[in-house]
């Protein structure tokens, strides 16, 4: 089940794989910002497409981790450790790791 299908459900637990998606404006956030002249009544605040992309990603994530009720996984691939892009602490991806391996 992906994470959209599983929006208002609970699960005992939740494997997440993916750390290292990038937010990237998609074909909707740039269609929302092609017709957004045409709306009736404009945004209080304007973002713009890779603003959206990120708050898009961000809403994605929440979703998923308020999923379960136990235990929620996260699925990390070693090649996307070696790389240092995990997401958006790929800043940060030795401090993760050694959190990690603390952790377990």
């Amino acid at each position: 089940m992906t994470v959209h299908q599983a929006k208002g459900l609970e699960f005992d637990i939740v494997f997440v794989y993916g750390l290292n998606r990038e937010p990237r404006p998609n074909s909707s956030t740039l269609l929302e910002e092609a017709l957004s002249q045409f709306r009736n009544d404009p945004p209080i605040i304007e973002f713009s497409a890779e603003q959206r992309a990120e708050q898009d990603l961000v809403r994605f994530y929440f979703v998923a981790y308020s999923r379960p009720k136990y235990a929620l996984i996260h699925l990390v691939p070693r090649a996307h450790l070696k790389n240092d892009k995990v997401g958006f602490i790929n800043k940060n991806a030795r401090n993760f790791q050694e959190i990690v391996r603390n952790i377990s």
